[in-house]
């Protein structure tokens, strides 16, 4: 009895074993036929942990995307269900405007659990018939003409740096010093109140080193969401999760209008708008929704804007002969004390420099999935699947010869200067510095408000040079490495 049961069990383990190998070599046979017919490496065909793998051992995005596009062409098979391409003519079919493209899974490792319960934030609302209403909700006031209505806390805040620069009797960390300035700025727009950071000179509750650390884990983990939420949104680490100083700050702040809201009527900043938001369509913006849309404003209003202006300034640094263009047309302007946006709007060269830092900084480079609908699409003359996860490479994208010229790679702000019209909208149309389509920045406006006051201000009042040797550290956004020194000009 006891050989016939051992036979059975034996068979069964043999038959289990040869079952499971059938379907694995069923279900890698599957995702890499697929999308056969796209171009790449063989391991990443197979499973997403090669995209892992290349991350966690120090490649970043530019550099991935670059070298892949540069050894298998435009369209490249980045995993089982991942295409990326490099060419303008994908930008308006991915990032299109009608029969959109939802957003991948790559977004959820962005997304911030307390206690179980997901904070509302921009980023991570992927439903695109929410998010549509959402905006259509609030488009209102994130206009120029809305922002300018708050230039006088810009103002205060641009202030503020200076004064700080000017008492200053050392180089400066450009990265955190900026880094500082564009959280009191945001903070003054949305709370109409700074937080402080810049007289202070500190990240007081690690709000902007946890941003960074934050976009830093959404890059590690972003291909395998899964795994992700299994690890870190368990309900055993939701258990150790804590609110962030923002998210305190934002839900006493929303606690306190709310108490006050009769006195304080018409209240022209963000938390203002978003609570009258929530009482024009409570059920699309409820009251808790607040606080996550505040601190996705000020996390994202502040790290994007304050390094990409310090990116802006060693750029310039790294170009003496392009920042000597830029002071002698900020100075031959009759500028205000504090440049106002309508004095500074139009200067062609800042215009310029801005544009083509946008383009050449390759430490902005992120990827911005979406996901083909069913039945599927053609893409840059491939045909891509209903289901597949695709985005453009911006790294390769702005070095396109064919839209930006030649000398891709050389820092160039006079490429913008003297263009056709229909050259410009060429260009535009292929920018993703503040996304594409219906997912497009809802902020761009007040950051390029924000950058073109302050360069104008800082380079109207400072001379700014190097005082150091070390080397600028650009690893995804960073640049507090980067030490200038900055004095009264004569």
């Amino acid at each position: 009895m006891m050989h016939v049961l051992d036979f059975i069990m034996s068979q069964f383990w043999a038959s289990t074993a040869l079952a499971l190998s059938f379907w694995t070599v069923a279900f890698f046979l599957r995702r890499y036929l697929r999308l056969r017919h796209v171009p790449g490496p063989f391991l990443a065909a197979l499973t997403d942990f090669w995209f892992v793998y290349r991350f966690w051992t120090g490649t970043n995005f530019a550099q991935l995307t670059t070298e892949l596009h540069d050894k298998y062409g435009p369209v490249v098979r980045l995993g089982p269900n991942r295409v990326i391409f490099s060419k303008p003519s994908a930008v308006p079919v991915i990032y299109r405007t009608t029969d959109v493209m939802p957003k991948s899974s790559f977004y959820l490792p962005l997304r911030v659990m307390i206690r179980g319960r997901e904070i509302t934030s921009f980023v991570s609302i992927l439903d695109e018939k929410r998010m549509s209403a959402v905006k259509r909700l609030l488009l209102g006031n994130f206009t120029m003409s809305s922002f300018l209505r708050q230039e006088a806390e810009l103002d205060h805040t641009i202030s503020s740096l200076v004064s700080y620069l000017d008492k200053t009797k050392t180089d400066i960390a450009i990265g955190t010093t900026m880094g500082y300035w564009a959280f009191d700025s945001i903070s003054r727009i949305a709370l109409t109140e700074d937080q402080a950071f810049l007289s202070h000179q500190q990240d007081f509750g690690n709000t902007i080193g946890g941003a960074a650390d934050r976009i830093t884990h959404w890059h590690f983990w972003a291909a395998i969401p899964t795994l992700e939420r299994w690890l870190f949104k368990n309900p055993i680490m939701q258990r150790l999760e804590t609110s962030s100083m923002l998210g305190a700050l934002a839900a006493q702040r929303l606690q306190k209008r709310l108490r006050e809201e009769k006195q304080l009527k018409n209240q022209v900043d963000l938390l203002g708008k978003y609570l009258a938001a929530s009482r024009r369509a409570p059920e699309l913006v409820k009251t808790n929704d607040v606080v996550g849309f505040l601190v996705s404003t000020m996390h994202a209003g502040s790290e994007t804007t304050g390094q990409t202006t310090a990116a802006i300034l060693v750029t310039l640094l790294q170009h003496p002969e392009k920042m000597a263009k830029l002071e002698a047309e900020i100075l031959s302007a009759a500028l205000s004390d504090v440049p106002q946006f309508s004095e500074v709007q139009s200067l062609p060269y800042l215009d310029s420099v801005i544009r083509e830092s946008l383009r050449a900084n390759r430490a902005r480079t992120t990827m911005l999935e979406r996901t083909v609908p069913n039945p599927g699409a053609t893409i840059d003359g491939a045909w891509i699947p209903g289901g597949t996860n695709v985005s453009v490479s911006t790294a390769v994208l702005n070095r396109d010869t064919e839209i930006y010229g030649p000398d891709p790679e050389q820092f160039l702000p006079e490429r913008w200067i003297g263009i056709s019209d229909e050259e410009l909208r060429r260009r535009d149309h292929a920018d993703l510095s503040f996304s594409a389509g219906r997912r497009i920045c809802i902020g761009r406006n007040l950051a390029m408000i924000e950058m073109k006051k302050v360069i104008a201000r800082l380079i109207k009042t400072f001379e700014v040079s190097h005082n150091s040797s070390r080397t600028c550290v650009c690893a995804e956004r960073v640049l507090n490495k980067m030490r200038v020194y900055t004095h009264q000009s004569s």
